[in-house]
């Protein structure tokens, strides 16, 4: 799972999820800006496969992603975040 620059001049992360569990997964792909829910993707990824996308970003506030192997939907399975309120170490 990543979410990272794309080239400068666009204000825009490029966030995506590649599967290699050895098996299909499904996953619940959350987005926060700061604390608030923001976008929500239900994905189904056979072995190798990458989804990706690009989210606007202007460069103020935090990006969260939290990506949830289902049908947990307790605790993340990966998180990724950007922007000045990131948690050290996180």
């Amino acid at each position: 799972m990543w979410l990272s620059p794309l080239p400068q001049g666009q204000h825009a992360l490029s966030l995506g999820v590649s599967n290699d569990q050895g098996s299909t997964t499904r996953y619940r792909l959350v987005l926060l800006r700061g604390s608030r829910m923001s976008d929500t993707w239900n994905l189904t990824l056979a072995d190798g496969a990458t989804w990706r996308r690009s989210v606007p970003f202007a460069g103020h506030g935090s990006l969260t992603a939290r990506l949830y192997r289902l049908p947990d939907l307790t605790h993340p399975y990966r998180s990724v975040s950007t922007g000045p309120s990131q948690a050290a170490g996180s």
